[in-house]
């Protein structure tokens, strides 16, 4: 009978090292994709959401601009004058009743403008509006809004160009948003 001897010597030092330093290299190149692939998705996330603030902004303009029967020059919101320049707009709405009709010889007011870099609405309505008054913080990280008009004479004004640039600073990443819109008033 003839035996045979295996040889188990195993792993030398040497082997374990180079398997541990291939080990640690891979390691580290799956930290290195991970970290990059958050930041990429964290990115994309404020990018989204920078895109819908600025596009909801955008629908509360629109919203009270198709309902007005024109931009007025200035208004007293509460004891505060607001008035109509590049970076403000104070529209006339017809009041409403609960029912949504119209009430004659009524009207509310509100004020799109910027406070630092919020965006607010302001509302002040009739006693006989269904409307509430009060201001509302529409969005932050607002870096710039314009607003321009087709017509100098601010009632005879058809039309609002609005421009908003919001930006923040997030993870060490600058992420902007800039949208433009044209918004008629429906009522003109």
């Amino acid at each position: 009978m003839k035996i045979i001897k295996l040889n188990n010597r195993g792993f030398s030092f040497v082997e374990s090292l180079v398997a541990m330093a291939i080990l640690v290299y891979i390691l580290g190149a799956l930290v290195v994709i991970y970290s990059s692939y958050s930041r990429f998705y964290n990115f994309l996330q404020n990018k989204i959401a920078m895109g819908s603030s600025s596009r909801a902004a955008m629908k509360e303009l629109r919203n009270d601009a198709l309902q007005a029967d024109q931009i007025v020059a200035s208004h007293s919101f509460s004891g505060i004058q607001r008035s109509t320049d590049q970076h403000t707009v104070v529209l006339e709405i017809p009041s409403i009743d609960g029912s949504g009709n119209i009430v004659d010889g009524k009207y509310d007011y509100a004020a799109f403008y910027l406070s630092g870099d919020g965006l607010y609405r302001t509302m002040q309505a009739d006693a006989a509006s269904s409307r509430t008054s009060g201001a509302v913080k529409i969005t932050d990280a607002v870096q710039t809004l314009t607003f321009s008009y087709d017509n100098q004479a601010l009632d005879q004004a058809t039309k609002i160009d609005a421009d908003l640039e919001m930006q923040i600073v997030s993870g060490g990443q600058t992420v902007s948003s800039r949208l433009y819109q044209v918004i008629y008033l429906r009522n003109k």
